[in-house]
């Protein structure tokens, strides 16, 4: 990691500056390809290049957090309408707040300070970036040249990624598959787009729908996470029999599609000479509930995280990031354990039943609500049912992957972005009393004339 350290300093300035320089060019002539911009250099580029600082700014300050600058002041200037306040915004940071002001009372050292900081600011991303699409995204326009967007930086991203792992089996043969988790997860989350453009029943360019597939599925192995894995063939189901629904329900045809990208994508593995990924795979599957000692131990880390929550305030929790504190590290259960491996037991041992109940329930349920609406408006351009589709996609997803890794207090940046989507423009219309609106009513069916 030193190494790794000192690359992100030593061309921190190069990176920051790039960032700032052509965001504000953009900014000045037109704020929406700004924000474009700063979208796709957070999902194309690496972790690495995420967190690429100076030692001047620390770690207060990086590429990240200079891509979500350009996107606040984007936000700003190119608004047409009234200012939207999403309903996700505002529960989410009210809980996060929450979480911090309690982990301030187990605060004693500057060190403890920066974690507690550091948890708000790996928490706030999801409801911030949620605000700021909203606002952002409300005709089908923006909406095309989002998904265009986010589309190309999943295939740089994963063309990064793949590269790197050849550049780590270069280095070493032993142990491939453990190698490559230390590289990036350079923008694997949107493999979702493989497989999930549903358009009018049919998907357009279905070789070239493929290839990338092929290309995603592919990245996907290779980074070795298994609750990825298990989280994909979870969200088919729910997917294809619950969330489509009408002329989007469930076709064998959409379906079979996915069954050659699994077979190309192994091969593709295979050709590169990567072979031990897929053997690497396969056996960490058998290690995903073992009960032994040592970080990847779930069975650990939820035994660690409910005496945490039981032994705290079971109603709000710990705190953000409580187990980095110097009064929580090193405790005689806490050896060995990786917090932040069960989504659901952080929720309840960070932030309590209130944030369990906001997280694991309430969040993704009114996103899935929202995105369904809009995916069953029958005169919807195909640009509104793809977000609508890809959104819904990945709200099954990731609750599902929260089982066994991560949650959304961790940084992910693309579900946010599709989130805000979805509610800037169901907010345009009243169109289902069971969902908030926040604007006056505009039939969705002409968003396809909206400019």
């Amino acid at each position: 990691m030193g190494l790794t350290f000192e690359i992100n300093t030593a061309y921190g300035w190069i990176g920051i500056g790039l960032v700032l320089s052509v965001g504000l060019v953009l900014l000045v002539i037109r704020p929406y390809w700004a924000f474009l911009f700063a979208v796709f250099v957070l999902t194309a580029t690496s972790i690495n290049v995420g967190i690429m600082r100076t030692e001047e700014l620390g770690a207060y300050f990086n590429v990240s957090d200079a891509c979500i600058l350009v996107m606040i002041i984007a936000s700003l200037l190119g608004k047409k309408r009234a200012m939207l306040i999403p309903a996700p915004f505002v529960n989410l940071t009210a809980v996060l707040i929450m979480g911090f002001v309690i982990v301030l009372f187990y605060v004693k050292t500057h060190a403890d300070l920066y974690d507690a900081l550091r948890g708000l600011r790996y928490g706030i991303t999801l409801p911030l970036l949620i605000f700021l699409t909203a606002n952002l995204v409300q005709d089908k326009d923006k909406v095309r040249s989002l998904l265009v967007t986010l589309f190309l930086a999943a295939i740089v991203a994963e063309a990064q990624h793949l590269y790197l792992v050849l550049a780590a089996k270069s280095v070493s043969e032993e142990d491939v598959d453990i190698r490559t988790m230390q590289f990036i997860r350079a923008g694997s989350e949107l493999w979702l787009v493989a497989g999930f453009y549903v358009v009018r029943g049919s998907i357009p360019r279905r070789r070239v729908q493929m290839a990338i597939g092929v290309l995603f599925l592919a990245g996907l192995m290779a980074l070795q996470t298994r609750s990825v894995g298990l989280a994909f063939l979870g969200a088919l189901v729910f997917y294809y029999l619950w969330f489509l629904k009408g002329p989007h329900a469930y076709r064998w045809q959409r379906f079979k599609g996915l069954i050659p990208i699994f077979i190309l994508g192994l091969i593709m593995l295979a050709v590169m000479g990567l072979t031990a990924v897929i053997s690497g795979y396969a056996e960490r599957y058998a290690t995903t509930l073992k009960t032994g000692e040592g970080t990847e131990s779930r069975w650990n880390a939820m035994q660690a995280e409910i005496h945490d929550w039981l032994d705290g305030n079971p109603i709000i929790g710990r705190g953000l990031g409580y187990f980095a504190m110097g009064k929580f590290r090193g405790g005689i259960h806490k050896l060995g354990v990786a917090y932040g491996h069960l989504g659901y037991v952080t929720y309840l041992s960070q932030l309590g039943l209130i944030g369990f109940l906001v997280y694991a329930f309430w969040l993704p349920l009114v996103i899935l609500l929202r995105a369904r609406l809009l995916l069953q408006q029958p005169h919807a351009p195909p640009e509104v049912v793809y977000l609508a589709a890809l959104t819904g996609a990945t709200f099954i997803y990731y609750p599902l992957m929260f089982l066994f890794s991560g949650s959304f207090l961790s940084i992910f940046y693309v579900p946010g972005i599709l989130a805000g989507g979805v509610w800037g423009l169901t907010s345009l219309k009243i169109a289902d009393s069971r969902i908030p609106t926040l604007e006056p009513a505009t039939p969705l069916a002409d968003l396809r004339n909206l400019s």
